[in-house]
């Protein structure tokens, strides 16, 4: 079973949608899924980094910046498959400061992951739905409305699992 979401918090493990046999969960607070579903199907992780609005203007803009870029991909590598979203906003962020995507990508990969790099919810939706299968879990890790992939990727799904 799914590790349940914490009462009365939203966003930490939230369940956002169960379509044929795969789940989807939301995670505001991007750690508490480092380990918490491997033990079931594939996992894939899917971050877009994102300032945080509830933290101090320079907190706010730690996972756009590159000083936790090496922690993040370690974090992000237990995952089966790792999608990342270009970084939100990124030119809010001196380019000698931000994190660099494709490095990520290259650590991640070190650990034997898979990884991509893709633009944007639509990208991501057309790239994972089609290799999802039963017991799948893919964690969404944004603080915001990540370009709807909450509705998105749950209704591309149904429509797979009608034949379409």
């Amino acid at each position: 079973m799914l590790c349940a979401p914490l009462s009365s918090v939203k966003r930490r493990l939230e369940v956002k949608a169960e379509v044929n046999g795969i789940t989807i969960i939301d995670d505001f607070a991007h750690t508490t899924t480092r380990k918490s579903n491997r033990r079931f199907g594939r996992c894939a992780r899917v971050i877009r980094p994102r300032a945080c609005g509830l933290c101090s203007s320079r907190a706010r803009n730690t996972m756009r910046r590159n000083v936790l870029q090496e922690a993040l991909a370690g974090s992000l590598a237990v995952a089966d498959e790792v999608i990342i979203a270009n970084i939100f906003k990124s030119e809010a962020i001196p380019e000698e400061e931000r994190l660099d995507l494709n490095q990520v990508a290259v650590e991640i990969q070190k650990r034997g992951r898979i990884v991509k790099v893709l633009a944007d919810a639509d990208a991501i939706v057309a790239s994972i739905a089609p290799q999802l299968r039963s017991g799948d879990v893919v964690a969404i890790l944004s603080n915001g409305g990540f370009g709807g992939i909450y509705e998105k990727l749950p209704e591309r799904l149904r429509k797979l699992g009608a034949g379409a």
